[in-house]
């Protein structure tokens, strides 16, 4: 990314990131499989941060669309899977960069790169598909039981040996 930043005059001072090192599962459900983060593995870029104090947003329809391509072909080229605006709603304000290693090098490359008339027109057509898909009448769970214990007999905490607690979510060495 600093030589396409280099390629506009300017330098690269850093990256702003939401997420790197996070012992979860994919998208935080529970029965997927550990995410790329769990293993320490995978970056989530929010913006790049220039020396004259500005910052480059990468999903942001008004920073320059050329630029922004450039960095997702260069993001592309050096990650096996670039998630971004058009991946799915957890991705629409940030990249996730990670190297997964998957058979046959296969990569995943997800990232629209929107200016701001394409975003707006995108905009309209989720909320008319909203508007059409959501039933005027939508029930409510059967309420939950009530099941009376008293407080006093319960544990206030749990104690959890540490080998259940980062089950699976290490990185690897």
């Amino acid at each position: 990314m600093a030589p396409t930043i280099a390629g506009l005059g300017k330098s690269l001072r850093g990256v702003e990131t939401l997420d790197s090192f996070d012992c979860r599962r994919r998208n935080g459900i529970k029965d997927e499989k550990t995410s790329e983060h769990g293993r320490a593995n995978a970056l989530d870029v929010r913006a790049l941060k220039l020396t004259n104090s500005a910052a480059i947003e990468l999903t942001d329809a008004s920073v320059a669309k050329p630029l922004r391509e450039k960095l997702r072909q260069s993001a592309c080229a050096r990650f096996s899977t670039v998630l971004g605006n058009g991946a799915d709603a957890y991705h629409d304000s940030h990249v996730h960069l990670d190297l997964i290693e998957r058979s046959n090098h296969y990569r995943i490359c997800q990232w629209d790169v929107l200016d701001v008339t394409e975003t707006a027109a995108l905009a309209t057509k989720k909320a008319a598909t909203a508007a059409t898909s959501i039933p005027s009448i939508v029930p409510l769970p059967r309420p939950r039981p009530v099941v009376k214990t008293v407080s006093s007999d319960r544990p206030r905490h749990r104690i959890v040996p540490a080998r259940v607690l980062f089950s699976g979510c290490l990185p690897r060495y």
